[in-house]
């Protein structure tokens, strides 16, 4: 798992099936229990095979509906979600290939 301090997602690498899954959320902090973050209900997924989808969507509109999320915070999760989908569609840092290599290490 990667908890990004300063960026809008968090993210778990699956070693049997080769996907990686990505949560949309609020930067996660360090308290004194340990980590926390708001899940957005948006959230991405590439599959071994390189596809990459933007999945949840309807549930992330709903909490938006529901919730009265602010506008920035909505602005900054799409924005999120946009620039994940592209670096996992190519393969960027910081979601691949560190990721891989970190649990082959584990």
């Amino acid at each position: 798992m990667v908890l990004p301090h300063n960026d809008w997602w968090a993210a778990w690498w699956w070693r049997n099936d080769r996907w990686i899954g990505v949560d949309i959320c609020t930067p996660p902090t360090l308290g004194v229990s340990g980590w926390s973050s708001i899940d957005l209900e948006l959230d991405l997924a590439r599959f071994a095979d390189g596809t990459v989808l933007l999945v949840d969507e309807e549930e992330f509109e709903r909490t938006v509906a529901e919730c009265m999320v602010p506008q920035a915070v909505i602005t900054a999760a799409r924005a999120a979600a946009s620039d994940l989908r592209t670096r996992l569609a190519t393969a960027t840092e910081p979601v691949i290939p560190a990721g891989w290599e970190w649990l082959e290490r584990a």
